[in-house]
């Protein structure tokens, strides 16, 4: 795949795009910038899309994705065949960042265009704020109609991320290519041009603790990698990580010491892990294969707009990180890279490589506007003048903060002391806060001394393990870009002592749905 470039006037209608992409926002004052005018592509025939399509997954690290795997990843191998072939097609966004590593808050970012301060998502499970618009309803105003197949128990229609969809279409489960209500969507999309259809689905296989679903498929592919099966305590590992998940994701070390586990039990857990992982990952390749060959066998592809993303990464075994298989409390670019792939060749979408920084809260009005809606009101970046070629990709900001634990977790955080110690309190003060330019990403850090903020900063592409602080406070660049995080932290806390960042369930629904997710036991 090639480098996405702008090529030479002209399209007419392009200027109006791009002017239609600037948009007065909290995050402008903060060095969001979004679509300039450019150059434009010349003509050429745009379809109307009939099928616009949201597949969402869920704790995915990208880098055991074909089209994101480098040499230097520390995943153990996959095989994604049918999300290779669909990146051949698609803008594969190469610095995509998430919002969060938390689901509610995440999936409310892709949903609504705007971070935490806009969607009042801080924490999860909550109900999504009334006044807030989700992607549903846009389509809906659009002409579209809407579906969705949202399974995802902290970002469903139990707490309000299905909007805008009619009741008899929420189901409480993933979109499936031989769902018969999605069979009979595309059915209806073959047979009359003039039908539209929005569709959105978000659901995980690959959240923790990993179930190695097909494991024996995965091993048959990879045998060299289940080598471990073979060693007399391999049951007694996979046991132990099915029983003692969350420990050994908050504190590896100290777990394993609490077990008195040899150096190369250790290591043998390690790959254990990681292979059950990667097992989950094919699975999901396949599950999303299954989908695009229905839409492909009606002849649909070409008149579709589909984007595959994820909620938020998730981190690995790599060095120097503070957890390991999980999300949510560090700002590390294993949980803030993700996938993000947009497949419009009717639209004019140009297959490549897109280099640029590019943002979860992009996805809504990028998609709003390849399906030709008009639509207001949203921070994110329309970036379809770019995908298209009819623009230089804009120079974009990407703000991400660390969650907030859920109240029902943080009633047993003593058993987790590390983790603890970062996040004394469920405070919104106890956050950790991040800034992406480029390849460069600030950092802010309360100590656990003094609680006063650390500035750091990382090359993200060449340091993911965030060894090398490059942090100069002589620096007058890297003290402006301190000046945009301190003022982003702001916003952050300030918006959330509003009332519509406290849309709490019960308790005992709380409970329910982070137990059933595999957060508390």
């Amino acid at each position: 795949m090639g480098q996405l470039e702008p090529v030479e006037p002209c399209r007419p209608g392009s200027l109006e795009l791009a002017w239609r992409s600037v948009r007065l926002n909290i995050f402008v004052v903060l060095g969001s910038l979004v679509t300039g005018l450019g150059g434009c592509a010349p003509d050429q025939a745009i379809v109307e899309p009939q099928l616009v399509l949201v597949y969402a997954t869920c704790s995915l690290n990208r880098e055991a994705l074909s089209p994101y795997r480098t040499s230097e990843t520390i995943l153990a191998p996959t095989h994604t065949p049918n999300l290779d072939k669909f990146s051949r097609r698609s803008a594969v966004l190469q610095r995509h960042q998430t919002e969060s590593g938390q689901s509610g808050t995440s999936f409310a970012s892709i949903f609504t265009g705007t971070q935490a301060p806009g969607h009042g998502v801080y924490f999860h499970p909550v109900r999504i704020s009334g006044d807030v618009e989700l992607i549903g309803s846009r389509f809906r105003e659009g002409g579209y109609v809407a579906h969705s197949w949202l399974e995802h128990l902290m970002a469903g229609a139990h707490l309000g991320y299905a909007r805008g969809v009619p009741i008899p279409n929420r189901h409480a489960t993933k979109l499936l290519g031989d769902d018969p209500e999605f069979i009979a969507i595309l059915d209806r999309l073959a047979g009359d041009p003039k039908e539209r259809a929005f569709v959105m689905t978000n659901f995980t296989v690959t959240h923790g603790p990993y179930q190695g679903r097909e494991l024996n498929r995965y091993c048959d592919g990879h045998p060299e990698q289940c080598e471990v099966g073979n060693f007399e305590d391999a049951n007694f590992l996979r046991m132990l990580y099915a029983l003692e998940h969350i420990a050994l994701a908050w504190d590896f070390e100290a777990t394993a010491e609490k077990y008195k586990l040899s150096s190369e039990q250790k290591q043998r857990l390690r790959q254990i892990i990681s292979v059950l992982y990667a097992a989950d990952v094919e699975v999901l390749d396949r599950l999303f294969g299954k989908v695009m060959a229905e839409i492909e066998s009606r002849g649909l592809a070409e008149r579709s707009v589909i984007v595959f993303t994820s909620d938020h990464g998730e981190a690995a075994d790599r060095e120097n990180l503070a957890f390991r298989w999980t999300h949510g409390m560090q700002l590390a670019p294993d949980v803030l890279n993700v996938p993000g792939m947009v497949f419009a060749p009717g639209q004019g979408v140009k297959p490549g490589l897109y280099e640029k920084v590019t943002r979860s809260i992009d996805l809504l009005p990028t998609l709003l506007s390849l399906a030709g809606i008009s639509y207001s009101g949203l921070p994110g970046a329309d970036l379809s003048p770019a995908l298209r070629g009819e623009a230089q990709p804009p120079d974009l900001t990407a703000f991400s903060h660390t969650a907030i634990l859920p109240e029902p977790f943080y009633r047993d955080i003593e058993k987790y002391p590390y983790l603890h110690s970062l996040f004394p309190d469920r405070g919104i003060d106890h956050i950790q806060v991040g800034l992406r330019r480029g390849d460069m990403f600030f950092q802010l850090t309360p100590s656990v001394e003094t609680r006063e903020l650390v500035p750091a900063l990382y090359d993200v592409e060449t340091d993911k393990g965030k060894v090398d602080n490059l942090f100069d406070p002589d620096n007058p660049d890297h003290q402006a870009a301190l000046g945009e995080l301190g003022l982003y932290r702001e916003t952050l806390t300030a918006q959330y002592q509003l009332p519509k960042a406290h849309r709490r369930l019960s308790e005992e629904e709380e409970e329910e749905l982070l137990r059933a997710l595999g957060y508390i036991e």
